[in-house]
């Protein structure tokens, strides 16, 4: 006889130890986004190509045998018919990434902007049906369902048939696949699974609406069946993993297919136990394991093998940071060099922050750029990231700011490697009202007039010093046209089309000086006076906006230095104080 449907207590007592994992993963990302983009059936041969090697390869070239990692010349010889599209690269001539007609290695950057822009929209779905999800990577994602599934229960609770069995169908053509379905299982395990089939199925379905790509899926209690359920069953399906059917799943999987053990790790237990699969590393107790391996690790292999994980979903779907980098092969021998990839790394760099904008608005705070001689360690510079109202249409100022870091090194060349990165991201709101208040200084200072070396009318009292007379401009000739401001691509552009190409290098004579590298030119001569420092600005309009730079250096110093706060936080609290202070003064006046 059927039992009453279960109160909300013993539902939350039956799920309190049990997860509904679910590994979510997109079907040939890459192709899919060309595919969408060209407009090209999935019925024809497709491979995503960078440089002279593929990176992704579509379902119907598979069939023809094609591979990933083949090259373009074995690809179109194995397969005339194949469509090969190169991923869109960077150069010094335009901030955004192109489709090239003839990109190489020695002029253009690989770019993944048009596939992180569809994994942005993919995760943004995501985000609407799951509370807690991590972004394992561009095209896949774990989500921790275990909350869903634990509300859509409690409001429609199920009958019992007894104390362990769920009344319930497995509607496997609505759900998915159940592996291996011949075996009978309705627990309340499974009943939990089967709710977290339909969530997933409804996130496949919007993915596929929405933006037209199609993903496979593995729903299971940890992480670890997740992901190996989801590629069971490729492509456009999703898998469920009932826990009764575990052990047997795994006997036959080979180690190197588990998460972590893909690499040397994997290839060590191997090789130290003569081992292949799971069914056979079940063969060793935990004393014998960890007789021969690490503790730690012996007691994850025990668990792992049986199909046992802990391992949470991290809630993860923002870059903490962001980073464009080069390999220079052969290495950069010149500073002109140097800037034309300094230059491509800032419009990817300032492409990437102006995408992540307008989804997350936030803006980064600090910009560090690093070089890598070749003979030398790694070395780097930090500076702050130019402000958003700085590059709204351009990266002029950031390549400014990067020119600046990179004047900084001697002896940067030769150069094997190159990044630009940008990391502590902030809310912009907060940002932009931070920036302004700062900009605005003292509400009784006057409006900086646009010419250079104006006085502050504020600070200027009647026993001053009378004002300099003014400059007579110099007539310009009519002859002497005055040149057009261009971005610093199109002057870069220019700069580089014009120069004459370095001479070939030669062989230096015997028991002559080591050759050295040339300087980089000096700054042109200012036209104007330097501005005054920040410390003699502050002073200058005096107030609160000189005791908030008091306190500003004193925390700059105290951050360099490796000062912290006592436990009771003293003296983080004075400097907070008395910025609250240097505020108040300043609304008040």
């Amino acid at each position: 006889m059927d039992q009453p449907a279960l109160d909300r207590a013993a539902i939350l007592a039956n799920s309190r130890s049990l997860r509904c994992i679910v590994h979510i993963d997109l079907d040939c990302f890459y192709c899919q986004v060309e595919q969408k983009r060209l407009g090209v059936p999935t019925t024809v041969p497709l491979a995503v190509q960078q440089w002279q090697g593929l990176i992704a390869v579509n379902y119907a070239a598979r069939a023809a045998g094609i591979q990933r990692h083949m090259t373009v010349t074995d690809a179109r010889q194995k397969c005339p018919d194949i469509r090969l599209v190169h991923v869109a690269t960077y150069n010094d001539t335009h901030p955004e990434p192109t489709y090239h007609a003839n990109p190489t290695p020695k002029s253009h950057k690989v770019s993944l902007e048009p596939y992180r822009r569809a994994s942005t929209q993919i995760f943004q779905i995501i985000a609407r049906f799951a509370k807690s999800f991590e972004r394992a990577s561009i095209d896949e994602a774990y989500l921790d369902l275990t909350e869903d599934v634990v509300q859509r229960i409690v409001a429609d609770p199920p009958r019992m048939v007894d104390e362990t069995t769920v009344d319930f169908d497995w509607n496997v053509g609505e759900l998915g696949t159940v592996a291996e379905a011949d075996r009978e299982s309705k627990t309340w395990g499974d009943y939990m699974l089967s709710v977290a089939a339909g969530i997933t199925r409804d996130v496949r379905r919007a993915i596929w609406d929405e933006l037209g790509f199609t993903c496979s899926a593995g729903i299971a209690h940890n992480k670890t069946l997740a992901k190996l359920c989801s590629a069971l069953h490729k492509p456009n399906k999703q898998t469920i993993m009932r826990q009764i059917l575990v052990l047997d799943f795994l006997t036959d999987m080979p180690i190197a297919k588990i998460r972590s053990l893909g690499g040397k790790l994997g290839t060590q237990v191997e090789t130290q136990l003569n081992v292949r699969t799971c069914g056979e590393l079940r063969q060793f107790s935990l004393e014998d394991l960890q007789a021969q391996l690490d503790p730690a690790l012996a007691h994850w292999l025990y668990n792992i093998c049986r199909g046992i994980c802990e391992q949470p979903v991290v809630t993860r779907s923002k870059t903490k940071s962001m980073m464009a980098a080069k390999s220079l092969r052969p290495p950069a021998t010149s500073t002109q060099q140097l800037d034309q990839w300094l230059a491509i790394l800032c419009g990817e760099v300032f492409t990437r922050v102006r995408d992540d904008f307008d989804v997350y608005q936030r803006w980064p705070r600090q910009l560090v750029l690093n070089i890598r001689p070749t003979n030398g360690d790694d070395r780097s510079r930090s500076c702050a990231f130019p402000p958003r109202a700085h590059l709204l249409d351009s990266p002029d100022a950031l390549v400014a700011k990067a020119s600046a870091l990179l004047a900084q090194f001697t002896n940067a060349v030769p150069c094997a490697a190159i990044s630009l990165q940008c990391h502590g991201f902030e809310d912009a709101d907060t940002a932009d009202a931070l920036g302004k208040w700062m900009r605005q200084g003292n509400a009784s200072a006057a409006t900086v007039p646009d010419a250079p070396n104006a006085p502050f009318a504020a600070s200027a009292s009647a026993t001053s010093a009378p004002p300099a007379p003014v400059p007579v401009p110099v007539p310009v000739p009519v002859s002497a046209p005055v040149p057009a401001p261009t971005s610093f691509f199109a002057s870069h552009a220019a700069r580089i089309s014009t120069s004459p190409p370095p001479p070939p290098p030669t062989a230096p004579p015997l028991n002559s000086a080591p050759a050295v590298a040339p300087a980089r030119p000096p700054p042109p001569p200012p036209t104007h006076a330097p501005p005054p420092p920040p410390a003699a600005a502050a002073a200058a309009r005096g107030g609160a906006w000189a005791l908030l730079e008091k306190d500003r250096h004193s925390a700059r110093l105290a951050h360099h230095f490796g000062r912290k706060p006592n436990r009771s936080g003293r003296w983080r609290g004075r400097v907070d104080g008395r910025i609250r202070s240097a505020r108040a003064r300043a609304a008040e006046t």
